[in-house]
């Protein structure tokens, strides 16, 4: 296995990388130290029970922030043409629509 180390690639793994660790990082401060206002659209009068929505939010935003680092590393030994960016996306996709659908339990 040939590592590709091309700037344009190394390039595209630190932003890869990066941006899962602020995806990461966010779903860290929400779910353990329930920073609710990182949380998009958060009224305090509508949710109904807050630890449990800063669980949810969090955990799906790590698991997100996770997911990126096998893409990225991909990025290291595959040539990342449009069905790789496709899947990549609907992985993001799938997620934010999970997060979005399962957030609205913890709302009036």
């Amino acid at each position: 296995m040939v590592l590709r180390t091309d700037a344009e690639t190394l390039l595209a793994v630190g932003i890869v990388l990066a941006s899962g660790a602020f995806v990461a990082y966010l779903g860290y401060r929400i779910r353990y130290h329930r920073d609710d206002h990182l949380v998009a659209g958060y009224d305090a009068d509508r949710v109904t029970d807050a630890a449990g929505l800063a669980d949810f939010a969090g955990g799906i935003l790590l698991a997100l922030g996770a997911a990126h680092v096998p893409v990225g590393l991909a990025l290291l030994v595959s040539s990342a043409g449009s069905r790789f960016w496709t899947a990549y996306t609907l992985l993001v996709l799938a997620g934010v629509g999970v997060l979005v659908v399962g957030s609205r339990r913890y709302a009036e």
